[in-house]
């Protein structure tokens, strides 16, 4: 099954389509590669706040978000969460780890 991104996420990638772009994303370290992806689905920047953990191999990010960038983030049908775990997963994979996204609300 293909891949499907939601559109907040294909205009926040269609940024990065050079082949030089990509590789340096490629090797950001994971937490940094998504505040960059969330910063840009999100309407609202400054309620991003961004956690990480590590066990084992294992890197586990939590971001917190506003209600309204928790919906942008989400998406219709979890379609965008879904694809940037995605990406991240195959990311963290290649690098022989894995990776676990945690969306919070903002109380």
């Amino acid at each position: 099954m293909p891949l499907v991104l939601s559109p907040s996420l294909q205009i926040a990638l269609s940024i990065f389509q050079t082949p030089q772009t990509v590789d340096v994303l490629l090797e950001l370290p994971i937490e940094n590669l998504v505040s960059l992806l969330v910063y840009l689905v999100c309407e609202d920047p400054s309620t991003i706040e961004v956690a990480t953990s590590k066990e084992g191999k294992t890197t586990v990010v939590n971001f917190t978000l506003g209600p309204t960038g928790k919906a942008r983030v989400i998406g219709k049908n979890g379609h965008t969460i879904k694809a940037l775990c995605s990406l991240c997963r195959s990311i963290e994979r290649a690098r022989g780890l894995d990776v676990v996204l945690e969306v919070i609300d903002k109380q």
